[in-house]
């Protein structure tokens, strides 16, 4: 009986299918999503309850177990006594893979050179977000395409597959301009009082304090 319905209404009905059965997984994905954060976060609290929060391998893992990083014990130390101890948290994990942390000297630095500078953060965030909105507009156009054309031809399956790598690209863009963003105010914000590379977060390491801090670490 679905293949003479299927034979009947034409190609056509295999798109708003294909919707349906998308939509379906994407709800059921988000849901497993939230409830594995929803547990996550209950697990976390009872360990916090419970644990010996001196002990220095339980406090990074517990942060771990939450915010999804492995931040350094000095920096979360410092984080959890700000008055706002979840937040800065939260801010400073999101944002900790464009930092870091020297081991030898404590200091906090960027892992990438250029964003050192205030006016390369700002315009690499521009670029992230101007990539978001056109990959976005790329998704919607091969959507709209998709749809206009049949679904069985050539087009019409390349138009569903650049959808999806659009929709992709613009997800990717817009966590890699957020999590810039994060790390260019919230980061500066709770470790202003931590010692960074060079002075502060807008002043990269000459090339001699370089070189001194690699053979601190090598000796």
């Amino acid at each position: 009986m679905f293949a003479t319905y299927l034979k009947e209404l034409g190609s056509f009905l295999l798109v708003p299918m294909a919707m349906i059965i998308a939509g379906l997984y994407l709800t059921k994905g988000v849901y497993g999503l939230h409830r594995s954060r929803s547990q996550d976060r209950k697990d976390f609290l009872d360990l916090w309850a419970k644990a010996d929060k001196a002990d220095s391998l339980w406090v990074q893992v517990a942060v771990r177990h939450l915010f999804g990083e492995n931040l350094p014990v000095p920096l979360i130390r410092h984080l959890i006594a700000q008055p706002q101890a979840t937040r800065a948290l939260s801010d400073v994990a999101f944002a900790w893979r464009l930092i870091d942390l020297d081991e030898a000297t404590g200091e906090l630095f960027w892992r990438y050179r250029r964003h050192y500078s205030p006016r390369v953060r700002l315009w690499e965030r521009r670029f992230w977000l101007g990539g978001y909105f056109l990959m976005a507009a790329g998704a919607l156009l091969s959507v709209w395409v998709g749809v206009k054309v049949d679904a069985k031809s050539t087009v019409g399956v390349m138009s569903w597959l650049y959808a999806l790598l659009f929709g992709v690209a613009a997800y990717g863009s817009l966590m890699r301009g957020e999590r810039l963003s994060d790390a260019d105010v919230g980061v500066p914000r709770w470790t202003k009082q931590m010692r960074w590379r060079g002075g502060s977060w807008n002043s990269p390491a000459t090339g001699a304090a370089r070189r001194q801090g690699r053979k601190r670490r090598a000796g």
